[in-house]
């Protein structure tokens, strides 16, 4: 069969990234009590007044939380979020064939807030798309003993057509304590109910990596154009 004069662009559209990052050790055991403490005595004092969520239950801190000047969170945003951040946008220059970008803190906007549930309360699925916005960070200060997929993150696959014939391919991804993970922030995701004592407390942030993709638009997440114009 003879085919009439055509040009074509074959491309990957969407694709996920993910890290997941795990620290540990004595000083992170500290900082994670010492965060966690923080976080309880927010929640003591404000959760009346505490804001709506995605959060069946539980309580959310404002989304400043990430920048506040206590020293326990700024050793946490320089010392696990940055990082992980860095290791993260390695693999995405990599991926887009660029060199890689030093990203030091002015190349880094962030929000953050810090989240606490307890049993039976969970997160509905939802995104963090946000104008500029590019990741979604998940740290676990703490999480309950409990049996999968209890208390479980789950993300959910963006390509419908797999759910067809019982074949879902989400990932499902069971923390601990000391667990980073990082996603697009297009990336629906929740967390499963789990029924047992005790607390999952975690800080969840959104991340702005100022670069060369940030200054074309490629990552605001409002519209998309697709046109056949420059295919070849």
């Amino acid at each position: 069969m003879s085919e009439l004069p055509a040009r074509g662009q074959f491309t990957v559209t969407f694709p996920m990234g993910l890290l997941l990052r795990h620290y540990e050790g004595e000083k992170v055991d500290r900082l994670n009590r010492d965060l966690s403490r923080l976080i309880l005595k927010l929640e003591a004092e404000t959760r009346a007044g505490a804001k709506t969520t995605a959060a069946q239950g539980g309580f959310h801190t404002e989304p400043s939380f990430v920048n506040r000047k206590d020293s326990v969170v700024t050793r946490f945003r320089e010392r696990v979020l940055i990082p992980g951040v860095q290791h993260y946008m390695t693999g995405y220059y990599r991926l887009q064939g660029v060199p890689p970008v030093e990203l030091t803190p002015d190349r880094l906007s962030i929000q953050g807030w810090a989240n606490v549930m307890r049993a039976g309360e969970w997160n509905a699925p939802h995104n963090h798309i946000t104008s500029h916005f590019r990741l979604s960070a998940v740290y676990y200060l703490q999480t309950p003993d409990c049996t999968p997929p209890e208390g479980a993150l789950q993300l959910e696959n963006p390509n419908q057509i797999s759910v067809q014939h019982g074949a879902y391919g989400n990932a499902k991804i069971h923390p601990r304590a000391g667990d980073l993970v990082i996603f697009p922030c297009y990336q629906v995701h929740f967390s499963h109910p789990f029924s047992v004592p005790g607390e999952r407390i975690l800080i969840a942030s959104d991340i702005r990596v100022h670069d060369q993709f940030d200054e074309l638009g490629v990552n605001h997440y409002n519209t998309m154009s697709i046109s056949s114009a420059g295919a070849g």
